[in-house]
């Protein structure tokens, strides 16, 4: 696969926005999707296969990191603020 097979490959990209539909936060889907990129590139897998095992494992930091974060957020009512 050359640099661009990953965004022009059709199973690549609906199995990562398959897995980044999980995540609620649109900023966090959006790094996520960045992320993914990145760590494609970083490894160049030369199958679909370890493509897909690199999105699901950034899907998954992303989403356990998301997840952390919104159990210690409150609310703006909880905060005074409205």
């Amino acid at each position: 696969m050359n640099a661009l097979d990953y965004y022009n490959n059709p199973e690549i990209v609906s199995y990562m926005r398959k897995e980044i539909a999980y995540i609620r936060n649109a900023e966090d889907r959006q790094d996520c999707e960045q992320e993914v990129f990145a760590e494609l590139y970083d490894f160049m897998p030369l199958d679909i296969l370890g493509s897909k095992r690199i999105i699901k494992n950034v899907c998954e930091k992303f989403k356990r990191g998301c997840h952390s974060l919104a159990e210690h957020e409150i609310s703006l009512e909880d905060a005074g603020v409205i």
